[in-house]
């Protein structure tokens, strides 16, 4: 189930990617941020759920968010480097990826041990939502180099 979330999500922020990026320099990133908040938002009431039901739904929803953020990354990151530089910046950014998989996968559990795995799943998400404010505050910069890989002007 949560899989599935995922799978179809990514479709869907891919899709929502594209079409604020007709509106929008800037439209991708907007769905890089809609995606973690919704994550968040739902990994957050994780410390007060008891009922199995609930927390399936609570991962089917988070995965929803995850994805949708997932489905537009690779996107943004080529909106805002230069043709020459998208795939070094696209195997730096997955191996950024792996990175955090791993740390999360060690730390997850050892945090879960003294504050149980509802506590961990909330830490998660202010890691998502902190990685929210950067998206926001980095905005105008990226509508700038936005702007300038449309007028001609190079990185160097």
């Amino acid at each position: 189930m949560i899989t599935t979330a995922g799978f179809f999500s990514v479709l869907v922020g891919g899709f929502m990617a594209d079409k604020f990026a007709a509106k929008s320099s800037v439209g991708r990133f907007t769905v890089l941020a809609i995606g973690l908040t919704l994550a968040a938002r739902f990994l957050l009431p994780f410390p007060l759920v008891s009922s199995v039901p609930l927390v399936g739904l609570l991962l089917f929803a988070t995965s929803f968010g995850k994805g949708l953020f997932d489905g537009c990354i690779y996107a943004a990151m080529h909106d805002v480097m230069p043709a020459e530089a998208r795939a070094t910046a696209a195997g730096l950014m997955t191996m950024l990826g792996f990175i955090g998989a791993g740390i999360t996968t060690v730390v997850l559990p050892a945090i879960a041990v003294y504050t149980g795995l509802a506590a961990g799943f909330a830490m998660m998400a202010g890691l998502y939502l902190l990685a929210v404010v950067a998206l926001l505050i980095a905005r105008p910069m990226v509508a700038k180099v936005i702007s300038g890989q449309e007028s001609g002007i190079t990185h160097e």
